[in-house]
């Protein structure tokens, strides 16, 4: 029963995520300092797409979610979470530059009459 549970949580997450932003929703992150401190507690990701969400959430500390999956790589990465601390590992990132994110799903308020987008934080 818990070994079912644990495969359906990130696809139930996902669904009390999708009710509560009204299927509008994205990731909004905030550099945690000092890193030394914060690395202990964080996720190792490495992404090998300069569009993934990580990247673009530390080069514009916002984003939306493209699509399903990018929701779900999120939530799996976060231990079927809304939330998490994350170190991300970029081929681009200069050497020794080292960063940690707290990193979290938001509401987002896409308006009808164009394609910027507030973030409801």
């Amino acid at each position: 029963m818990i070994a079912d549970l644990h495969k359906t949580l990130p696809e139930r997450v996902m669904t009390s995520v999708k009710s509560w932003t009204k299927n509008r929703s994205g990731l909004v992150s905030f550099e945690m300092k000092p890193y030394d401190f914060y690395k202990n507690f964080s996720l190792d990701l490495f992404p090998d797409d300069e569009n993934h969400w990580s990247i673009r959430i530390v080069k514009n500390r916002k984003t939306i979610f493209n699509n399903d999956e990018e929701m779900m790589d999120f939530i799996r990465s976060a231990n079927s979470s809304t939330a998490g601390l994350f170190n991300i590992n970029s081929q681009s990132q200069e050497n020794g530059y080292k960063s940690v994110y707290f990193t979290a799903i938001v509401p987002v308020d896409i308006p009808s009459h164009g394609p910027t987008h507030s973030f409801v934080v």
